[in-house]
């Protein structure tokens, strides 16, 4: 799903014309049978303001978490068709690599995987 927070893997991202990037990518969640299967994809994301910076850096494959981003829909009457925009604001990388965390308490450190359950390989 399309959402803050929600995991998404980067198909292609591209400059756009302006201040922006252009990235297609989707989303999966896990099935009933422990699969992981497509929920959302999109080839016209764009990537604006601090996640159009980040965007320098993206390569195709990657795994990005959303942190902020929008959805608005425009209405053409003549053409009768809705159109759908998704936007990133600011998003986080996983790297390809599973995080590793220490958190402290006052009498003990312990080490927690934070991103274990990825929906990609």
């Amino acid at each position: 799903m399309f959402s803050n927070g929600a995991w998404a893997k980067i198909w292609k991202c591209e400059k756009g014309q302006g201040n922006y990037y252009v990235a297609q990518m989707s989303t999966s969640r896990k099935n009933q049978d422990g699969n992981y299967e497509n929920d959302w994809s999109d080839g016209r994301v764009r990537l604006v303001g601090t996640a159009a910076k980040q965007a320098e850096k993206i390569k195709d494959g990657d795994r990005l978490q959303i942190e902020n981003c929008g959805v608005t829909n425009t209405y053409d009457k003549e053409k009768k068709v809705t159109y759908t925009n998704y936007v990133i604001f600011a998003f986080s990388e996983s790297g390809g690599e599973k995080k590793k965390n220490t958190k402290a308490s006052p009498t003990k450190k312990v080490e927690v995987e934070e991103d274990e359950d990825l929906p990609f390989t």
